[in-house]
C-alpha cells in the first residue's frame, strides 16, 4: 500500500501531494487529477519490481473538505480571507470562555 498525503493550497488554487516510501511530490488542479497523476508516477517508478497488486490510498484532512466547501462561495471566501488577514496582523479580540 502506498499512501498519498494530499492537501489543498487555497492561495495557489492547487492540490499538492506526496507519498511515503516513494520519492513522489507533485500538484494538480483537482484531487482526482492529483490521484491520477500520482498513480501514473507510481506505475512508472515501480515497473515490474513489485509483485502483486498496488494500492494507492489518498489521505486528506477531514477539516480540509469542510474548508473547501466554505471557500466555494465567493462571499464566504472573502470573509474568511479577511478574518485570516486580521489574525495575521494581530487584530484579535481575546474572549474568555
Amino acid at each position: 500500500m502506498i499512501r498519498l498525503f494530499a492537501s489543498y493550497d487555497h492561495k495557489a488554487e492547487v492540490w499538492t501531494g506526496k507519498t511515503d516510501g516513494l520519492p513522489i511530490k507533485t500538484e494538480a488542479a483537482t484531487l482526482d487529477e492529483l490521484v491520477a497523476k500520482v498513480w501514473a508516477m507510481v506505475r512508472d517508478l515501480t515497473d515490474d519490481r513489485l509483485s502483486g497488486p498496488l494500492e494507492l490510498v489518498a489521505m486528506v484532512d477531514p477539516g480540509l473538505l469542510e474548508t473547501l466547501y466554505l471557500m466555494s462561495s465567493p462571499a464566504n471566501a472573502k470573509r474568511l480571507d479577511e478574518a485570516i488577514a486580521a489574525i495575521e496582523h494581530g487584530k484579535v479580540i481575546k474572549r474568555d470562555p
